[in-house]
């Protein structure tokens, strides 16, 4: 007989760290979001991750683990240079982001 456990990635059982402090990560990834139409230097594009990525954790803080879709964020990073990002944006976006953290 087998006992199965869901769960998720983030915060609940396993716990992802990434270095999210490294310049290198910003430079690359507003390299990637410029190509796809959100131009952000690496300093403006960081600031407003961190607004955005604490915009949601509030909105989700009265969860018992809150977690926040990073598709969310990064819609609303695109959204606010003008780019109507899909979902396959989104997620490569995202696997790009923790590809390089």
């Amino acid at each position: 007989m087998y006992k199965n456990i869901i769960f998720d990635f983030y915060g609940t059982l396993v716990k992802i760290k990434g270095n999210e402090q490294d310049e290198l990560i910003w430079n690359k990834l507003s390299l990637y979001m410029a190509y796809q139409g959100a131009k952000y230097d690496a300093v403006d594009l960081k600031e407003s991750y961190n607004k955005n990525i604490e915009k949601y954790r509030v909105r989700y803080s009265s969860a018992d683990y809150p977690e926040v879709d990073i598709t969310d964020v990064f819609y609303k990073m695109y959204s606010d240079k003008g780019v109507k990002a899909k979902s396959k944006l989104l997620k490569q976006t995202a696997l790009v982001f923790r590809a390089l953290t």
